[in-house]
């Protein structure tokens, strides 16, 4: 979980708590600068975690980006990333009309101490970094998608220039059964 400045909103069916929608901060200090925009003006939607719920995640996100909205007037973007080594392409984005921008770069990973970790964790935290890095496993992942939702007109036009297609949905393996 990122450790930076980050704003949780509650999510309710029928008066039962079912999750939480997060904003935050940027790990990188460098998020909006395509943008020209300070990282006080651009934020990222870090996590959704939600239990069984009947609202369509969609529906929950735009919601939430309401909420932000209010609480946070100087926010002008928010950005946010589907991994397609979850199996996510950004359907929930898509459908909420979000902006794709393209995908970031691919990621190493390091095995350390029984755990997967990014390169900037390791960094942060280990004195002997580069020669523990020397001597981890290491794995690629795969870039992740990224959207934008611009938060008032100005931005929007600014960022329209990004846009590319929507990507798919993998398609789903069938199995022939005789």
């Amino acid at each position: 979980m990122p450790k930076f400045k980050q704003v949780y909103i509650g999510v309710w069916e029928k008066n039962d708590f079912i999750g939480v929608v997060i904003f935050g901060l940027s790990v990188t200090p460098y998020l909006g600068d395509v943008f020209n925009l300070r990282n006080t003006e651009c934020a990222e939607l870090t996590r959704i975690a939600l239990k069984e719920h009947i609202t369509p995640v969609s529906r929950i996100i735009k919601i939430a980006l309401k909420m932000i909205q209010k609480q946070s007037p100087g926010l002008k973007l928010i950005v946010s990333y589907a991994d397609p080594f979850q199996g996510h392409n950004g359907a929930i984005y898509q459908a909420g009309n979000w902006i794709y921008m393209g995908q970031s770069a691919p990621m190493t990973q390091y095995y350390w101490r029984g755990q997967w970790r990014n390169d900037s964790s390791m960094f942060r935290h280990f004195k002997g970094y580069p020669q523990e890095k020397a001597k981890s496993k290491s794995r690629k992942l795969p870039a992740k998608y990224k959207y934008l939702m611009p938060l008032n007109n100005d931005i929007k036009e600014q960022i329209e220039k990004y846009r590319q297609p929507y990507p798919k949905r993998p398609k789903q393996a069938t199995s022939n059964s005789n």
